[in-house]
């Protein structure tokens, strides 16, 4: 008596009954299956898991790795026997709530000791004029910090006087951009 003649090894209650081309399938049988490609669905979401993760590895972004959580979470769901379409939707549903619950989460646990850079702590501060400010001429510095910085007006027509206060609100390259200081 052959295996694929028992009746026991093929039932439905033996989840090893069916070995396609060393490949384990669960809950299924080739015979009772309409369309061989539904079983690529499980494949299918074993390799997209995987490319997630390997996406993720290469970036720093904190994005795929959570469509990686819902494509597992849809693999699950094939071996479990459920349609295409609501494996398609939990997957959706998973990866974008995981993406927006954790991610955030996520990103402040992973940048805790982020510091602004010199660039960003500048913008916004108040720096005295060293040297007269004229765009026309192509004069003017500030001190911000202690050390003293090329600075242009964000308007040509204004001009700044050795001495003035002005606040800083972008930088273009190495120069300041300033405004009037109101108070």
């Amino acid at each position: 008596m052959s295996i694929s003649s028992n009746k026991k090894y093929n039932s439905r209650k033996n989840p090893c009954r069916n070995v396609c081309k060393g490949v384990f399938l669960p809950y299924r049988t080739v015979e009772n299956r309409k369309d061989v490609k539904a079983m690529d669905m499980m494949v299918f979401w074993l390799i997209l898991t995987i490319i997630c993760i390997v996406v993720e590895v290469g970036t720093v972004g904190l994005v795929s790795i959570w469509f990686a959580g819902g494509a597992l979470i849809a693999c699950f769901l094939d071996m479990a026997g459920l349609h295409v379409i609501v494996q398609v939707i939990v997957f959706l549903v998973v990866s974008l709530l995981l993406l927006a619950v954790t991610r955030p989460l996520a990103k402040t646990w992973l940048n805790t000791n982020r510091t602004k850079t010199n660039y960003e702590g500048i913008i916004g501060k108040v720096v005295r004029v060293t040297e007269k400010i004229d765009n026309f001429n192509e004069t003017g510095t500030a001190l911000v910090n202690g050390q003293e910085w090329t600075a242009r007006s964000e308007n040509d027509n204004i001009s700044f006087e050795q001495g003035e206060l002005a606040q800083v609100i972008n930088i273009a390259g190495v120069k300041l951009i300033v405004k009037k200081y109101e108070d």
